[in-house]
């Protein structure tokens, strides 16, 4: 292994562009403040658009170390995921993190920190093919950004050989990372999620802050973390202005037709309610009434041979007398029908009080009359016709 000054190694590294950023007096801060941040976030949702998902990570450095050394075994790290459902099984995801990578072997061991940005997509295969699982199983790949400092030591004195690229100063480095990763829902709201990547260093052997002749140096990260949607809602459909404008008009005139169905409903029941009423007041008249059809009915017809003041008088049993001057009573009639049926059935209603009741055919009229009452006298008749009127407003007096 060729070894190197820090000034040597420093000249090497200014070919990679490195951002100075003094946070060497607060890297413990801030990994402690991003732990807190990551682990105390406590969003609703997990079938939202958005998703936010903090992990916690552990690294490991490949192709420079034999795994030996014991910093080898603690290399911690923790970040954030901020996630868009661009379909039910693509995602597309900003991610920030911070972390050490630790390693060594028999001659020099390594510490790493760094800061990395990431922009990714992933793709849930497994639900693509399988929608009724609930475990999910990403695809993932991305590509991105990473600000380092590394320091390598010496194994068996634990000097420090190396610094890439300075204290204090951060070395960038362009990465791409493909891995996979699981999701499971715990609720409605909340997916565990554990993940592994493998990052390419591209065009930088400084990871480990050790140049061994090759061009990349080689990260894995295995993260476990919780995903919490933030907008928490059911998926909508989206469809072209137009089309949701149709979907508007036609639900109004669907609304617009159940109502005027609904009118015509109650106005056709009223109706029905209305008939029904008067056909069960006819069943009823004809239920208590039976009989009435059976009512003799005295037939006035005019003597063809007398004068107009002689009439034959027949009932209905066939009967026949002729009234005169003596027999002739006042009679007091309360309606007057094309039938017979008619007339007896309002005749049975009794509408007035205190009648006798008699249908009367006026055989050169073709007509049925009801007669209330009769009477001997006219000043009777008279005196009853007042009360009569009080119901039937069109009662008359008539003698025969």
């Amino acid at each position: 292994m060729r070894e190197m000054s820090d000034v040597q190694i420093l000249r090497e590294c200014e070919s990679f562009p490195y951002f100075r950023w003094k946070l060497a007096p607060m890297r413990k801060n801030l990994l402690t403040a991003l732990l807190v941040l990551g682990l105390g976030i406590t969003v609703q949702g997990q079938q939202g658009d958005w998703a936010l998902m903090p992990y916690g990570s552990h690294q490991i450095m490949f192709g420079d170390t034999d795994f030996d050394h014991p910093t080898k075994a603690i290399s911690p790290g923790v970040g954030f995921a901020l996630q868009w459902g661009w379909t039910d099984h693509l995602r597309v995801y900003g991610d920030a993190s911070y972390g050490s990578v630790n390693g060594g072997g028999t001659q020099y061991y390594f510490e790493n920190q760094y800061l990395m940005g990431l922009m990714g997509i992933q793709w849930d295969g497994f639900g693509q093919f399988f929608p009724d699982q609930k475990l999910q199983i990403f695809g993932d790949g991305s590509i991105g950004w990473s600000y380092f400092q590394s320091a390598r030591f010496n194994t068996n004195t634990g000097a420090l050989e190396a610094r890439v690229p300075a204290e204090g100063a951060f070395s960038a480095s362009p990465i791409i990372g493909i891995g996979t990763g699981l999701a499971y829902p715990v609720s409605n709201q909340v997916d565990l999620y554990v993940g592994y990547k493998t990052f390419w260093m591209y065009e930088n052997d400084w990871g480990d802050a050790n140049e061994s002749g090759e061009a990349t140096d080689y990260v894995g990260q295995l993260s476990f973390g919780i995903r919490f949607a933030i907008d928490g809602h059911e998926k909508m459909a989206k469809v072209p202005q137009s089309e949701y404008d149709d979907l508007v008009a036609a639900k109004k005139r669907a609304e617009q037709e159940r109502d005027e169905a609904r009118e015509e409903l109650e106005t056709a029941r009223s109706r029905y309610d209305t008939q029904i009423e008067d056909l069960y007041n006819v069943l009823s008249i004809m239920n208590n009434n039976i009989d009435s059809l059976e009512q003799k009915i005295t037939v006035l017809r005019q003597d063809p041979d007398g004068g107009v003041n002689d009439y034959v008088v027949e009932n209905a049993d066939g009967d026949v007398t002729t009234p005169n001057e003596s027999t002739a009573l006042w009679r007091i009639v309360i309606g007057s029908f094309p039938d017979a049926k008619r007339a007896n059935e309002f005749a049975a209603q009794r509408v007035v009080e205190g009648g006798e009741y008699q249908v009367v055919f006026i055989q050169d009229l073709n007509t049925y009359r009801v007669v209330y009452n009769s009477y001997g006298s006219l000043n009777r008749a008279k005196a009853d016709l007042e009360r009569v009127k009080t119901v039937i407003t069109n009662a008359w007096i008539i003698r025969f």
